[in-house]
């Protein structure tokens, strides 16, 4: 009989490490998942877009890169006049753009393309007056747009401007004129793809943890009841560990819905959703 209670207390504390082990765990893994997110940035290139049909293209009006499109016979941009005949592209102008981002491409479901520069300004401006980065821009890069100075053909002038173009350009001083203009201009060019976050709690988006901690409770209620109806036919069998096991696996079940509470309960309404451009 006392090596029999020595057996016994063995069996109590193996399972109550093991339990502690996984307890310990699943609450460690929630918590790095609750507390940090993934940003998703889905659309890095012109192919990511034209293969999601819930995706609407947003084009400015009448530019050469439309007039482009509408003439290729063959490539990607030949999908994206078959886009435009199946009413997957808008068109807009430049000046309605920030209204466009705002309440077509901020939800989701639209993306502008349009020059790079266009769209750093967008992006800058957004940032100026939210302090966040809502919106990204892809990684592709599409329809080099070429900027130049016109002169009188056989213009001495001409070689001398195109050096000096060229000498502001590779030194740097376009972009950094642009960034001075443009205040804010790089600052969503690495937008961290994951974030930590933290929100209120409310009764309105933790009825689903009370729900999973009721009926985990529940369960464990359950448990308890056969543990006890169990003890009283077994009580004189000294062979059996199930009435042992049983209140075991009540407190298991209850442990693991109080760390399920603590731990999912902070995270529960945090959102953050990168719209997309």
């Amino acid at each position: 009989m006392y090596e029999w209670r020595w057996w016994r207390r063995l069996v109590v504390a193996g399972w109550m490490l093991a339990a502690l082990v996984l307890v310990r765990s699943y609450a460690g893994n929630l918590m790095s998942v609750l507390a940090v997110r993934h940003v998703r940035q889905p659309y890095q290139s012109l192919r990511d877009v034209l293969d999601d049909p819930a995706i609407t293209m947003i084009w400015q009006t009448n530019t050469s890169n439309v007039q482009y499109f509408r003439s290729v016979e063959s490539g990607i941009y030949r999908e994206v006049r078959e886009a435009e005949k199946a009413g997957r592209i808008k068109f807009h102008t430049l000046s309605d753009f920030y209204h466009v981002i705002n309440t077509l491409v901020r939800p989701g479901h639209h993306v502008l393309i349009d020059v790079e520069i266009v769209n750093n300004m967008m992006i800058a401006y957004d940032v100026t007056f939210r302090g966040r980065c809502d919106f990204y821009t892809s990684r592709e890069k599409f329809l080099p747009l070429a900027l130049s100075m016109i002169g009188q053909k056989d213009s001495p002038l001409v070689p001398a401007i195109s050096k000096r173009v060229m000498s502001l350009t590779e030194a740097g001083l376009y972009l950094t004129w642009l960034q001075s203009m443009v205040p804010n201009s790089t600052y969503c060019a690495q937008s961290p793809t994951r974030i930590t976050v933290s929100t209120t709690l409310a009764v309105t988006n933790l009825w689903g943890l009370l729900v999973v901690l009721a009926g985990c409770h529940a369960v464990g209620l359950l448990v308890l009841l056969a543990e006890t109806t169990l003890e009283i036919g077994m009580r004189h069998s000294s062979s059996s560990i199930l009435p042992l096991l049983l209140p075991l696996l009540f407190v298991s079940f209850v442990s693991v819905c109080g760390v399920t509470l603590s731990f999912v309960s902070p995270g529960n309404n945090c959102k953050y959703q990168l719209t997309r451009q």
